[in-house]
């Protein structure tokens, strides 16, 4: 996504697709091979693979990377500041994947430095303690993009709620029903007779 690649990966996709070979989705590395990222490259890349118009997923995110300190020393631990901007990195990319209607996914690459390349990348130290990476992840995923809602229905016994995408339990009363809930539908109805 922020490599020197996306024209070779891009004319590989459109010679693919020209050839009538069949495409379920585009899976793109993420890994960032510095500290930091340029956030406009990573936009750019995004709607470049878009034009698609197939589900794009996100592989082997980690930072930092290859280009770092930590690559060539691997043994070598973070400082809380160099934590502290992993974390602030870590938001920023996986909201502009958020945010972009064709990213589907993201697989981190190594999060626990007991089994990853690099291990100072990881959100987890060896002992299991989340670095500050690990509750920026948490936070944006179990915090701000999980649904949770209550309430009551109108008079016609209807509530209509706006929710993430994903497998969700509805209950009403004491029954529960669990639906999942895909990009590529209309609005879900779910009944309680």
């Amino acid at each position: 996504l922020t490599g020197r690649r996306l024209d070779d990966y891009l004319r590989q996709i459109r010679s693919l697709l020209e050839q009538g070979v069949p495409i379920g989705g585009i899976g793109v590395q993420g890994h960032l091979h510095g500290e930091t990222f340029d956030a406009r490259a990573m936009w750019r890349a995004l709607e470049a693979l878009g034009q698609f118009g197939l589900p794009v997923r996100i592989t082997e995110f980690n930072i930092p990377g290859q280009r770092s300190r930590l690559y060539h020393d691997r043994r070598a631990p973070m400082t809380p500041e160099e934590e502290r901007a992993q974390a602030r990195e870590l938001e920023r990319f996986y909201r502009i994947a958020f945010a972009h209607p064709a990213v589907q996914g993201i697989l981190m690459w190594g999060f626990w430095e007991g089994a990853n390349w690099i291990p100072s990348s990881s959100i987890y130290r060896r002992d299991w303690s989340p670095k500050p990476a690990a509750k920026a992840h948490r936070k944006l995923v179990f915090d701000e993009w999980w649904t949770r809602w209550q309430g009551r229905t109108d008079a016609n016994g209807r509530c209509r709620v706006r929710a993430f995408l994903g497998e969700h339990a509805v209950k009403v009363g004491g029954a529960t029903r669990t639906v999942r809930l895909e990009s590529n539908r209309e609005p879900l109805t779910v009944r309680f007779d």
